[in-house]
Formats: structure tokens, C-alpha cells, sequence
């Protein structure tokens, strides 16, 4: 959860590529973390990265069984250039 928080201060800061590193780094440790797969599908929509986000956000949603991503994916602009690109 620290290294989440660290990741989200830096994308804040503007130094998203620094928190979509940080991001693959808890996967690494821990590949089924939601919320850091989630967390780098909005930075790598936010680099404009969308097949990888995509594919991020489909790996969240097949796996969230509580519907929590589902709802935070809507009203999330971190993603609204990912909704775009589905348009």
C-alpha cells in the first residue's frame, strides 16, 4: 500500500512514468494486487498507452468479484482518454 501511495504522489506531480514503474514493481511482487493493476491502467491511459491499459482494466474487471473497479471505472478521469479511444 506504501509503494501505491508513493506511486500516486508521483503521478500528482506529474511524473507518471515514475508511478506506472512503481506500479509494475508491487505486480512484480504481487501480480493479482487489483488495485495496483488498476492504478497503472490510469497511468498508462494517462501515457497514452491504451492497448496496455485496456488490457490491465479487462484483467481488473474479469477478476473483481465485489463490482468495486466496475463502479470506480466510470468516474474516473484518469481514464476518461481510455473512453475516448473506445468511442
Amino acid at each position: 500500500a506504501i509503494l501505491l501511495s508513493l506511486a500516486s504522489s508521483y503521478h500528482g506531480a506529474g511524473q507518471t512514468i515514475k508511478a506506472e514503474k512503481i506500479t509494475n514493481e508491487v505486480l512484480i511482487i504481487d501480480a493479482s494486487d487489483l488495485l495496483a493493476r488498476y492504478d497503472r491502467a490510469c497511468y498508462l491511459a494517462q501515457l497514452n498507452r491504451n492497448e496496455e491499459a485496456k488490457e490491465e482494466l479487462e484483467f481488473v474487471l474479469r477478476e473483481d468479484e465485489s463490482g468495486f473497479f466496475t463502479e470506480l471505472i466510470e468516474d474516473d478521469e484518469n481514464l476518461a482518454a481510455l473512453r475516448e479511444f473506445e468511442k
